[in-house]
């Protein structure tokens, strides 16, 4: 007979006969051996010809029909094995090293019961039930969190959301774990009004002193005060506060906050969502009903829209430009004159924010730009990166949109959306310059790389010492990566940039507040101004300019569904439109200062008058130097 079908056979044999082992012997019992039967009928060990996992019947008198041994590569357990109809029903009940052999028999007559009152039903099934069931009704706010958290990575995987909304909730549950906090590890049925209540108050005071828009002298004036927020007039007068810092000390941490238990109030929904299925489904009573984050409504500790805009007015938080308040042509005169001060120092930070301005971009979006032509032609295909290209009359066709004229192309928005737009006159202007000055120093680069590798050879023939060479193979390594990060719009200027192009116009901008007089704290003047005001500006002018549907386009963008080409977002008549849109408010914007006109146009454009528009004052530190009018006497 053949030996693999005497060993299919032995093993059969096995399952169905029945043999008696003491818990020692159990124990001790490898795939190396089995159990087997002398000529006497008594059971005993012999070697295992296919050391391979294998079952056996348990051949103690008493043992439950069905009751056998599983003995496996790391360890032996006990199990039951019951059929119910054409289904096989086989459960684990145990490892013999937990029990006694009297233990799993009474064990696995219970489980056999209830196989037999459910008509077949797995007592896996009920302890997985039973385990959700302890789960749910101890779940605290961390694993709500958790949850969360899960399901949004999940979409950002599958491209359906964009990254910095899962480190956003990372973020919250990191607040609600602060110690001052403490809400973290509560669970969820044992949150109370009381408790929530304190839990908001208590991450208010610990987002205010975390602030950096409250003095530092004042934030532990304001903390010892049990609700700050709410204080007369007065007392914020008494600890040196007066006008809009007294709406912003009002204000401060409240949307961190807010955030923050908005994204607890959708993870607890989504837990509930969950126990109201898995109950449905088990024919159970849901174990936690009740979201204690609702309390936060009954409270009216939220605030509605018509508060956020009266805060923000009071606060002065949002702040887009102006031609009647002169803070437009101050911001453009100011970002224009310094462009080319020390040595174009300042040239990517004035162009990015120049950009961002004319095409109303959110923070970040236009950083990441690369040019067309230094792009990859897949990414490009697959709209993987965001793009600029420079067309060299109105009419040529970008080769990838089949649309005419220069124009940018955004991959990766806030809402995970593109978003395409023409490049009107003044923004292909700026780029122009932004384009001259990386040729320039395109065309320096072979130069400095030989120089840098004959700076190597040369030390390495001076000297051994490891220092001097590292010094000056790093400056190779320098001209590389400058090369490499020659492909984006706005290169990073330091090699220690971890993307390798611009991504912090913090310091300008304080800049550029000093310059055009929005910022001087000796005369209690403090006008914010970000990125994002610059979009608001944008959209000030537009809507002013334009009415219609032509505004939501310029300042988002055609709806984008994820599976339409790039070529289908406008039509031909649809680009037309925007292209003169754009056209139409930057040349409304840009006029407000004839001075950052006559720079920026070409000679295809009129000259304008600056008899009433006074140079800039930039200034360095504390102290500024009035910019010369090229018509004033040495």
């Amino acid at each position: 007979m053949d030996t693999t079908n005497v060993f299919t056979t032995r093993v059969t044999e096995m399952i169905k006969q029945g043999y008696r082992l003491n818990e020692r012997q159990l124990r001790a019992l490898t795939t190396n051996e089995r159990p087997a039967l002398d000529m006497q009928g008594k059971t005993v060990i012999e070697p295992n010809p296919d050391p391979k996992p294998y079952r056996f019947q348990d051949g103690t008198p008493g043992a439950p029909t069905g009751f056998g041994i599983y003995v496996g590569k790391s360890g032996n357990s006990f199990e039951i094995r019951k059929r119910m109809g054409e289904r096989v029903i086989r459960l684990a009940l145990g490892s013999v090293d937990d029990m006694t052999i009297a233990q799993a028999h009474e064990k696995a007559r219970v489980q056999l019961a209830y196989i037999m009152e459910t008509g077949g039903e797995s007592p896996k099934r009920r302890d997985e039930q039973i385990r959700r069931e302890t789960k749910a009704k101890h779940i605290t706010v961390r694993e709500c969190m958790d949850r969360y958290i899960q399901r949004m990575e999940a979409q950002v995987e599958a491209g359906k959301r964009k990254a910095n909304s899962a480190k956003a909730i990372h973020n919250s549950l990191a607040r609600l774990a602060r110690d001052e906090v403490g809400l973290a590890d509560v669970q969820i049925r044992d949150l109370d009004q009381e408790q929530i209540a304190r839990g908001w108050n208590a991450l208010r005071t610990s987002a205010m002193l975390k602030s950096n828009r409250i003095p530092a002298e004042i934030k532990p004036l304001l903390a010892k005060k049990e609700k700050w927020w709410a204080l007369a007039v007065d007392e914020y007068t008494a600890m040196g506060l007066s006008g809009k810092y007294i709406q912003r000390a009002k204000s401060a941490g409240i949307e961190a906050v807010e955030h923050t238990f908005a994204d607890l109030n959708r993870s607890i929904e989504l837990v509930l969502r969950q126990e109201r299925l898995d109950a449905q489904r088990e024919g159970r009573k849901v174990v936690i009903e009740h979201n204690p984050v609702e309390a936060l409504f009954d409270l009216e500790l939220w605030r509605g829209a018509k508060e956020k805009r009266e805060h923000y007015r009071k606060a002065q938080v949002r702040n887009p430009l102006g031609k009647e308040d002169g803070s437009l042509p101050a911001v453009l005169k100011t970002l224009v004159f310094r462009r080319n001060l020390q040595n174009k120092h300042n040239a990517v930070a004035v162009d990015y924010l120049l950009l961002t301005l004319l095409w109303g971009a959110r923070r970040n979006e236009a950083a990441q730009l690369q040019w067309y032509d230094k792009a990859g032609k897949d990414d490009i295909a697959n709209e993987k990166v965001s793009w600029v290209w420079l067309a060299n009359t109105p009419e040529k066709i970008n080769p990838t949109t089949k649309r005419p004229g220069s124009q940018v192309f955004f991959h990766d928005t806030k809402n995970g959306e593109v978003r395409f737009l023409p490049v009107a006159y003044f923004a292909e202007r700026v780029l122009i310059q932004r384009k001259q000055d990386a040729l320039e120093i395109e065309q320096q680069l072979p130069t400095d790389l030989v120089r840098a590798e004959q700076g190597v050879r040369e030390v390495k023939k001076e000297t051994n010492d490891y220092m001097r060479i590292a010094k000056a193979q790093r400056e190779v390594h320098r001209v590389e990566q400058k090369a490499e990060r020659m492909k984006w719009v706005f290169p990073a200027r330091s090699t220690r940039s971890k993307d390798g192009y611009y991504s912090d116009s913090k310091s300008i901008i304080k800049n550029v507040r000093v310059d055009a007089g929005m910022l001087d704290l000796r005369q209690e003047i403090d006008v914010g101004l970000t990125p994002h005001d610059l979009r608001r500006t944008l959209g000030r002018f537009a809507e002013a300019l334009l009415t219609g549907r032509i505004v939501s386009d310029m300042l988002n963008h055609k709806v984008h569904n994820g599976t339409a080409n790039v070529t289908d977002l406008y039509n031909e008549q649809e680009w037309g439109v925007l292209r003169d849109a754009f056209a139409k408010v930057e040349e409304v914007m840009i006029s407000t200062s004839p001075r950052v006109w006559n720079i920026l146009k070409g000679t295809d454009r009129p000259f304008l008058d600056e008899v009433n528009d006074a140079p800039p004052a930039v200034h360095s530190g504390q102290r500024g130097r009035k910019i010369k009018d090229d018509s004033e006497e040495e």
